[in-house]
This record gives structure tokens, C-alpha cells and sequence, in this order.
């Protein structure tokens, strides 16, 4: 959820258990320094349609710097199952 609209605005942001319908794919990358934990998939799902979820050991803020091989399989194996369902 954006964070301006949801300090600015908190009628913008999204209900909970009321998943936007378009499909969303979530990727946890292992190297990201954060004082917190990972975000578990059933918070996720309360707020989007998680259609492809992923998570690595490597990685960090940037994975298109540190580990783009990683990203760029990822966003295939979120993508293919739409690709597949378009063609007729």
C-alpha cells in the first residue's frame, strides 16, 4: 500500500479481506537488510489475488543489480500462466 495515501488518505487504501481482483505475484528476496521479518503470504492475500508467490535466499532492495538472473527467472515463472491462458 502506497505510504502517502495511506498517512494522507486512508480512505485510498485497500480493505482487508477484500482482495483487488487483479492478479498479483509477490517475490521475498533473502538478502533485503530489514529490522522486521518477512511478510507471510496470508497477509498478502487478505489485500490482493497472489496468483505466483516466491522466495529466495539471495537477493536484496535492488535484485535487478544484485541478482538478475534470479529476478528475471522469477518474472518468467510469475508471467508463463498468464502467457499460456492468453494465447487461443
Amino acid at each position: 500500500m502506497p505510504y502517502w495515501a495511506h498517512r494522507h488518505a486512508p480512505a485510498s487504501t485497500l480493505p482487508a479481506g477484500e482482495p483487488a481482483p487483479v492478479p498479483t505475484a509477490i517475490t521475498v528476496f533473502g538478502g533485503e537488510q530489514v529490522p522486521f521479518p518477512k511478510p507471510p503470504r496470508e497477509l498478502a492475500e487478505r489485500y490482493f489475488r497472489v496468483t505466483a508467490w516466491a522466495e529466495h535466499g539471495r537477493g536484496g532492495h535492488f535484485p535487478a543489480i544484485t541478482e538478475p538472473q534470479l529476478l528475471a527467472e522469477t518474472l518468467r515463472d510469475a508471467f508463463r500462466p498468464l502467457r499460456t491462458q492468453a494465447q487461443p
